[in-house]
């Protein structure tokens, strides 16, 4: 049976693992945590799905009860995570790039920050970039001065430290 995800605005997508082992390891689990509980959603949707169609809101709803269990941390990641509006951040040669959360992550984290400073920083980040963003598109040196300005007032050593940490050019 050829199984189908209910999306909210009521289209049908082909179910795919798949993007549930990206979005799971996207907030941080480790790549076993996420084919362990994919593994077990794909049992759970067996066995509850009406007509081969599962809605996505209960196929979200499972995957954050079961990562609750594994990894509460990751899991309040994955809860908050919300898809962005096709956000785009335009680099300082004007080319765009996808909004990726994961960059912030790891640019704060580098800089010395703490797990839990990086995410609440790159949670920050998010919110701010939606309203911040015009006609879905954001500056990179704006995100970076509002990274700055977050840190500063919460680990001055760790904004210095991102504030003139250059990457290598490639």
């Amino acid at each position: 049976m050829d199984l189908q995800v209910q999306k909210k605005d009521g289209s049908l997508q082909p179910f795919d693992r798949n993007k549930i082992l990206q979005g799971l390891v996207h907030a941080g689990a480790t790549t076993l945590e996420a084919e362990d509980i994919t593994k077990q959603v794909e049992v759970w949707v067996q066995s509850t799905v009406l007509n081969g169609v599962v809605s996505a809101v209960d196929l979200r709803a499972k995957v954050l009860e079961l990562l609750r269990a594994v990894n509460p941390m990751v899991a309040d990641t994955f809860e908050s995570y919300k898809k962005t509006v096709s956000l785009q951040v335009q680099k300082k040669d004007g080319s765009l790039q996808p909004f990726d959360r994961s960059k912030i992550l790891l640019g704060v984290v580098h800089a010395g920050a703490t797990p839990e400073e990086a995410e609440k920083i790159t949670g920050e980040i998010e919110v701010w970039s939606q309203t911040a963003a015009q006609n879905g598109v954001v500056n990179s040196s704006d995100i970076r001065e509002k990274i700055v300005a977050l840190l500063e007032g919460s680990n001055p050593t760790v904004a210095e430290n991102f504030r003139t940490y250059l990457r290598p050019v490639v």
